[in-house]
């Protein structure tokens, strides 16, 4: 039996003992608090808590990104297939059971920086620095239509929750587009700044938006309502960018990742939408983030960060549950899977990973 000194009774402890295989176990000695060791590639994590503080349950799944850095990626509803935008002007539709690429994307003439699937899983799309947003058929990746933005590049895609709309960020601008006819429905403008991320409210009637500019030193976020085009809210926020924005499953909060890269500062907040009021600002990384996805069942909120750290929160009282970390390996993108058992991650090593968490403590 052995015991740990108070100060790091909270704490999480790695020791590298270079062990030749992966193992897994959790004792509770009689100490006053739970005490869970876990041994994964030859390092040894000794964590105090619930058992969701473990670095992780399983080793991760690690992909290599044949070609080109990865800017974007997103699963199919199914779960069956994910999607990465490349800097190569494709993008790749991967098979998520044996991690193989089944299709590539082929029409841009520029780095392809969104790609997601459609709610039914039939169509995706991709936007790119050519300025161009392309409408494909998921099963066989044919390309089905082109529209352009009102910008030099698109640099944020998203279909609506019930697939008859898609949007695309320009700069500073968005226009939303019929899906099936391709008519331009809405060109959503009075942004300062440029965008860097925007998401449909569940309800589709909403569509939001964050942006920043680091010359100026400011960032916003926006809240259209699609019907009349008009602004419906518009907040301030103490970041200087903002890369990620999303809603939670049910429409309630809104979360938004980012802060000042030149400061290495980093900025996670959630925010009543209707009202633009904090709920919640989530302190715990150290330098600029890249992206941010609540789960499916809206349990868990992720965001991942310039410094190669993935965080798992949970959403309603803003306490770290999880956090997974590649130092030095720069995040660009992360998604849910569509059951939440699973988060997907890109990163500047042009690698694709999906680690499996543990179910959501109730």
């Amino acid at each position: 039996m052995f015991a740990l000194p108070p100060k790091i009774e909270k704490d999480c402890v790695e020791m590298d003992l270079r062990l030749p295989r992966p193992l897994w176990g959790g004792v509770s000695p009689n100490l006053g608090f739970r005490l869970f060791l876990g041994i994964a590639s030859g390092l040894v994590f000794v964590g105090c808590g619930a058992a969701a503080n473990l670095p992780r349950a399983t080793p991760p799944r690690v992909w290599k990104v044949p070609s080109a850095q990865a800017n974007s990626v997103a699963f199919s509803p199914d779960g069956k297939r994910l999607v990465t935008g490349l800097s190569d002007n494709t993008a790749l539709v991967w098979d998520v059971a044996t991690g193989t690429p089944v299709l590539t994307l082929k029409a841009h003439n520029g780095p392809v920086r969104a790609a997601v699937f459609s709610s039914d899983g039939k169509f995706l799309a991709t936007g790119s620095d050519d300025g161009t947003l392309i409408i494909w058929e998921a099963p066989n990746g044919s390309p089905r239509r082109q529209v352009f933005g009102t910008g030099p590049g698109i640099q944020s895609v998203a279909f609506s929750r019930d697939g008859t709309q898609v949007a695309g960020a320009s700069s500073n601008a968005v226009t939303v587009w019929e899906l099936t006819s391709g008519k331009p429905l809405v060109t959503l403008t009075e942004v300062r700044g440029t965008i860097g991320s925007i998401a449909f409210s569940p309800n589709g009637q909403h569509l939001a938006a964050g942006a920043g500019d680091t010359v100026q030193q400011i960032s916003e976020v926006l809240v259209w309502e699609l019907a009349s085009g008009k602004q419906r809210q518009q907040w301030k926020t103490n970041a200087t960018f903002l890369m990620g924005v999303a809603y939670s499953p049910d429409g309630r909060r809104l979360a938004t990742a980012g802060g000042d890269p030149a400061a290495k500062k980093a900025e996670l907040k959630i925010w009543d939408p209707e009202t633009g009021r904090e709920l919640l600002d989530l302190a715990g990384h150290t330098d600029f983030l890249l992206g941010v996805a609540f789960s499916p069942d809206g349990q868990r909120l992720a965001s991942a960060c310039r410094d190669g750290q993935l965080k798992i929160w949970n959403p309603e009282t803003g306490k770290e549950e999880l956090s997974l970390g590649d130092p030095g390996t720069s995040i660009t993108s992360l998604a849910f899977h569509p059951d939440g058992s699973q988060i997907a991650t890109t990163r500047l090593d042009q690698t694709l990973k999906l680690e499996t968490l543990a179910p959501a403590a109730k």
